[in-house]
């Protein structure tokens, strides 16, 4: 004979709610949608994929510890094909202005040499910096991870895909490209 009682029970125990997809225009909507995920009765876990690295989620929780992450994968890769266009052609929050060089770029070999970036009021020029020494060396994987702002210059230096030759540059690099909140793609393709 099966056992109704602990068959609903147990599904009570195990409730799980998995949304499948979860984007809020603004912070008040994001705040409500975990708000209603999270008050369902009789929810013992609610199990979001595709969220960003830096999920608001764990400050709103009175217990930042109960968010677990299980696992982390990216959506979104971006290779420069012209590298003084793509950097003209994004927002910054930083103001600055450093010579970077390209050693090689096999599939673009435009791309290689040295470039000045300089940025001022969130627009950016990207020449050619000719024979001005280098204030880093980057290779064109870095900065297509550096590109839309979600990447630490000081990681991937520490990676070795970035080298330094003036003190400060990484950093200088770094605040010039990161942006807030991190980029993110929830949808594969």
């Amino acid at each position: 004979m099966y056992d109704w009682a602990n068959s609903v029970y147990s599904l009570v125990i195990t409730s799980t709610i998995f949304p499948a997809y979860f984007e809020a225009v603004t912070g008040d909507a994001y705040r409500a949608l975990w708000e209603l995920l999270l008050d369902f009765d009789l929810t013992r876990r609610v199990v979001a994929v595709a969220r960003p690295a830096d999920e608001p989620l764990r400050w709103m929780l009175e217990d930042p510890r109960a968010m677990r992450v299980t696992r982390q994968t990216d959506n979104f890769w971006v290779r420069l094909l012209d590298v003084p266009a793509a950097l003209e052609a994004r927002r910054y929050e930083a103001d600055g202005s450093l010579v970077f060089e390209i050693a090689e770029d096999v599939m673009c070999p435009a791309n290689a040499g040295r470039w000045r970036l300089s940025v001022s009021g969130g627009a950016a020029s990207c020449t050619p910096a000719g024979g001005a020494a280098p204030d880093l060396t980057a290779d064109v994987q870095a900065l297509g991870s550096l590109y839309l702002g979600g990447m630490s210059a000081s990681l991937l230096a520490s990676a070795g895909r970035l080298r330094q030759h003036r003190d400060g540059a990484v950093g200088l690099l770094s605040r010039l490209l990161r942006t807030d909140p991190a980029p993110f793609n929830a949808i594969g393709f």
